[in-house]
């Protein structure tokens, strides 16, 4: 029987080391995170998850966003099928 493999949300195989975002609205406050994956982790496609080492993490409160980097864990771990590639190159990441 062969691994299943982690995939992201547009279905590429999941690269432990490459870059990827993550996107959430808890409680009327979006939350973009990016960062590298550092471990996957499950057994069964649907309970695959990513940890991500973020770098930068911005939250906003109806579109107004704000630097949230101190708020926030510098890891999270979610479902494999809810993170998207990021080309860091190409993306203005502005860290203090």
């Amino acid at each position: 029987m062969s691994e299943v493999k982690a995939i992201d949300a547009l279905g590429n195989e999941i690269e432990v080391g490459k870059y990827y975002g993550y996107a959430a609205n808890r409680n009327a406050v979006d939350t973009i995170s990016i960062g590298k994956a550092v471990k996957v982790t499950g057994n069964l496609a649907h309970t695959k998850r990513v940890t991500i080492e973020c770098i930068v993490v911005v939250a906003g409160f109806q579109g107004s966003y704000t630097d949230y980097l101190n708020k926030q864990k510098p890891k999270i771990s979610v479902k494999s099928n809810m993170v998207f590639p990021v080309d860091v190159e190409k993306v203005n990441l502005i860290t203090k």
